[in-house]
């Protein structure tokens, strides 16, 4: 696999995968739960933080529907992409971190971090994701005294 992205450089065969992650994130943080499930392949899956998993646009724009109405109104999620890597010229994977920003918050929690992962397929010039997984990380423990 090619890399683009750890060492802090843009690679710009990356910017579609980077653009494709943003445009996820800004549809669900403006309430858009269609322009957010739009980017999946039609058999695209989502595996959430507690490892459900989600097969199709519809059903993830239905899930999302449903995280919408149980988050805080103005809950953010947040997603700094940490890598962008190519198995081929069409297949990308890019992992990110980020997680939930509640209202009034300026950090997210520790309890709110994770790991993503964004599996994406080029398919007649576009790219759509195959698969996107979010895995929280363990909040982190105060060192023993």
């Amino acid at each position: 696999m090619t890399n683009s992205g750890r060492d802090g450089s843009r690679d710009t065969k990356a910017e579609p995968i980077r653009a494709l992650l943003a445009q996820m994130t800004e549809a669900f943080n403006r309430g858009d739960v269609i322009g957010a499930s739009a980017s999946f392949t039609p058999d695209g899956e989502m595996i959430t933080g507690d490892g459900t998993r989600i097969v199709s646009p519809v059903e993830i724009e239905h899930f999302l529907s449903q995280l919408l109405t149980k988050l805080p109104k103005g809950t953010q999620f947040v997603a700094t992409v940490t890598n962008v890597s190519f198995a081929r010229p069409d297949v990308a994977v890019l992992s990110s971190e980020g997680g939930w920003l509640f209202p009034g918050e300026t950090m997210i929690s520790d309890k709110n971090q994770g790991v993503q992962s964004l599996i994406a397929l080029k398919q007649k010039g576009t790219w759509h994701v195959v698969l996107f997984q979010r895995t929280r990380k363990q909040a982190t423990l105060p060192a023993p005294k």
